[in-house]
């Protein structure tokens, strides 16, 4: 929610949309000798009592343990300009020739209608970027934080681009208007020193993990500029915004992850019923069947047992397309170590440029071997899928 109302709450800003009621910070926090460290939400407090880290004195304040005093302390006295996202507040940048995006409304985590933004496909190189449709007069030089829930933006190539962006500028436009995204109004200096943040492959860890949905609250500081643009970019993957409330109100909520996480390519995205390619080696039903487990992630038969109703030649197909990738991969490895040696003997190249090509060369190493291990497992599951044949 990007609106331009303000309440100053003492402790920080909330910037609230008109109509909304904000959560309200109304528990009052005190150590174990009686001083007033800050205050938090009922959730929060509630979150608190039930790990044992604070106890009730009445309903309106609690007291920490001695285990935590100063955590707490920190959290809720530190002043921090907060922004959340709201779909009605952002556009899809048509400059882009093949960008893809929707606003529509969806069933949230708690069963209740939110409207979300999703852009992107999965072909490469459409490119998509969804941005605020009026620049943001923030405060010079002062610290804020974006906060939203995020699906998708992986895909099982992993070539994909997901991203945040901030993006600080001088254009002045006339006040209430829309912010043109095109170059011309953003200087190439000021495109240069914008804020990336990767949101893929768990360059940045979300707050929370659930049921498929990342929550982030990413920090940044503005610059000496009058203007602020948050951007997010896809590309490859579809990928999904939805509003999210602070970190705090869901201090109670459990971590709920894909207990097959470790053996798919991509993280889950909506656009698929189940989160994932249902017709796919990593459906959650094969993944199950083949690795013997149920829907809780406990196992059950064993693999040879769930895989006799998958077409041999099926499996066959995918051994050999996962070789294909693996020699690929290699011959990258091979020209990665040409290359370094390259460098070893010219004296005139830097080390940053050696130091670059050295953790690619690291990164190939493992990919190779977790595409090796893949390729394991799926010989063994050719196996046992031959001996339960035979039987």
């Amino acid at each position: 929610m990007l609106g331009t109302n303000y309440i100053d709450c003492s402790t920080q800003s909330i910037n609230i949309t008109k109509g909304e009621i904000p959560i309200e910070k109304n528990v009052i926090v005190i150590d174990e000798s009686g001083n007033t460290v800050g205050v938090t939400y009922p959730k929060r407090a509630r979150g608190l009592v039930k790990k044992g880290r604070a106890e009730y004195v009445n309903d309106l304040t609690i007291r920490l343990s001695a285990l935590c005093p100063s955590e707490h302390s920190m959290e809720d006295n530190k002043i921090m300009n907060k922004l959340y996202f709201n779909a009605r507040e952002w556009r899809l940048d048509m400059s882009c020739r093949d960008a893809k995006g929707e606003r529509s409304f969806i069933t949230d985590m708690e069963g209740n209608l939110s409207e979300c933004y999703m852009i992107g496909d999965w072909e490469n190189g459409h490119h998509s970027s969804l941005y605020t449709k009026q620049l943001l007069t923030l405060e010079k030089n002062q610290d804020y934080s974006f906060i939203f829930w995020l699906n998708g933006g992986e895909n099982d190539r992993n070539n994909e681009i997901c991203q945040f962006q901030v993006i600080f500028t001088d254009w002045s436009a006339e006040p209430n208007s829309y912010a043109d995204p095109g170059s011309q109004r953003i200087s190439k200096e000021e495109w240069d020193n914008r804020l990336i943040y990767k949101l893929n492959r768990s360059f940045i860890k979300p707050i929370k993990r659930y049921k498929g949905w990342e929550l982030y609250e990413i920090p940044f500081r503005t610059e000496n500029k009058e203007y602020t643009q948050l951007r997010f970019v896809a590309e490859a993957a579809y990928t999904t915004i939805l509003p999210a409330k602070d970190k705090e109100y869901y201090a109670d909520w459990e971590d709920v992850l894909d207990p097959l996480e470790e053996y798919r390519p991509q993280r889950h995205n909506i656009f698929f019923e189940d989160g994932w390619p249902m017709n796919n080696w990593y459906g959650t039903k094969r993944l199950m069947q083949q690795h013997g487990l149920n829907k809780e992630g406990s196992h059950t038969a064993t693999a040879s047992e769930n895989f006799t109703g998958i077409p041999m030649d099926f499996m066959l197909n995918i051994k050999q397309n996962l070789e294909e990738k693996l020699q690929n991969v290699r011959d990258r490895l091979q020209s990665v170590r040409d290359r370094i040696d390259e460098i070893s003997e010219d004296d005139e190249d830097d080390e940053e440029k050696l130091e670059c090509f050295e953790e690619l060369e690291e990164s190939l190493e493992e990919s190779i071997d977790r595409w090796e291990d893949l390729a394991e497992v799926l010989e063994e599951s050719i196996e046992k899928w031959e001996d339960a044949e035979d039987m």
